[in-house]
């Protein structure tokens, strides 16, 4: 037997969250999309990085020739055809890997960008070659180099870069800021965990 109704009309609607924890996971999201249903959503990423090693010494002479910020992607919603303009700016207070964080709090930030990249094209599937080796898909963004000059390699040996008790302290991390709205925008799931996301120094 089968029974059926009518129901003249349904009214549903959404209520947006006070809050959501965004720190701790291991796929972050970023962008912002002008979604047609959802409205306007806008994702800044933070984040903290560690040396990869104590005692850090670039030998006399060094010249840095490029610094590379690359960030392996997870996965993406939204038309990835449409460009990312995309901010990099440097940490003004620390972050605390005991704390949690939420969607309503903004942490400081310096005030000139590390990187200021206009349109970025996203290709979430497409692998990249670093060095002559293919790797997987990832969002890499070239750093202001005299910044990290003075930041990184003028510290070469000093105690700064002795090891991530006195490194972290020195280099809060990195803001990833959305910026601009000249298109529909798309989201990105970065995988902030993997191995390949890294601040790299060429020298």
């Amino acid at each position: 037997v089968i029974r059926t109704d009518t129901i003249d009309a349904i009214q549903a609607f959404s209520i947006a969250e006070d809050s959501i924890r965004t720190s701790k996971m291991s796929a972050e999201v970023f962008g912002w999309v002008d979604d047609p249903v959802f409205g306007t959503v806008r994702s800044h990423l933070y984040m903290q990085f560690r040396l990869s090693a104590n005692a850090v010494d670039f030998g006399a002479g060094a010249e840095l020739d490029s610094v590379v910020l690359s960030i392996p992607y997870a996965g993406f919603f939204g038309d990835t055809s449409y460009r990312l303009q995309i901010g990099v700016y440097e940490l003004d207070e620390p972050m605390h890997k005991d704390s949690s964080y939420y969607s309503v709090r903004d942490l400081a930030v310096q005030p000139v960008p590390l990187a200021k990249v206009g349109q970025v094209e996203v290709h979430p599937l497409k692998k990249v070659v670093v060095t002559g080796e293919e790797q997987s898909p990832q969002l890499r963004i070239v750093l202001d180099r005299d910044y990290f000059i003075k930041k990184m390699l003028q510290k070469s040996g000093a105690p700064e870069l002795a090891d991530n008790a006195h490194f972290l302290p020195y280099f809060k991390g990195l803001m990833l800021k959305a910026e601009g709205k000249e298109s529909k925008g798309c989201l990105v799931y970065l995988d902030v965990l993997n191995s390949l996301t890294a601040v790299t120094l060429h020298y």
